[in-house]
């Protein structure tokens, strides 16, 4: 069954080819001509129409995600770069505590808030930036010390962390300060 349709583009040929697929069967239709199409024409004019706007959707629905995925880890890793202090805090009281020989019930209680704190905050993507005698890395690790190596290394290492650095899904939030051997 043959249908008249105003169009915007005369020539409505099925493809011949693979290649000829991506041309569209209204490419080089004159303005207001008319032109007859036929059912099975019509029906993939409109399967074609719904699967470009589907594949524009997939690409906005994915962009979005991607954008409030980036969001979200920017705005985590604010709250979790002021929480850095706490940490540092932390580590220092358990520094404290385990060199007591029989620390107390508070001891022991703070020594498990920090625990549990570090967990969570691991769970959620936290790094802490402490390996040593990895080769140096200026956007992870701040040298605040040299020392020098009688045997001339070809890559500076890193010789002790002098305070941990972090990093929170793959943001450096603060680099370690290091000695550095080279």
């Amino acid at each position: 069954m043959a249908r008249k349709h105003q169009a915007e583009t005369p020539d409505v040929t099925e493809p011949d080819s693979a290649a000829d697929a991506d041309i569209h069967p209204l490419d080089d239709v004159a303005p207001n001509s008319e032109v007859t199409f036929t059912q099975d024409q019509v029906t993939e004019l409109v399967r074609r129409s719904v699967q470009e706007v589907q594949a524009e959707f997939r690409s906005y629905r994915d962009r979005v995600e991607r954008q409030r995925d980036e969001t979200t880890t920017a705005g985590l890793a604010v709250l979790v770069t002021e929480l850095l202090g706490a940490i540092d805090h932390a580590e220092l009281w358990a520094t404290h505590i385990n060199a007591q020989e029989s620390p107390t019930d508070e001891a022991r209680a703070l020594l498990s808030s920090r625990e549990t704190l570090l967990t969570a905050l691991e769970k959620q993507g936290l790094r802490a930036i402490d390996e040593v005698g990895v080769a140096f890395d200026p956007a992870v690790h701040d040298p605040l010390e040299l020392e020098d190596d009688p045997n001339d290394p070809e890559v500076p290492t890193v010789e002790a962390i002098l305070r941990p650095g972090y990093e929170f899904r793959g943001i450096v939030l603060r680099p370690a300060l290091i000695r550095l051997r080279a």
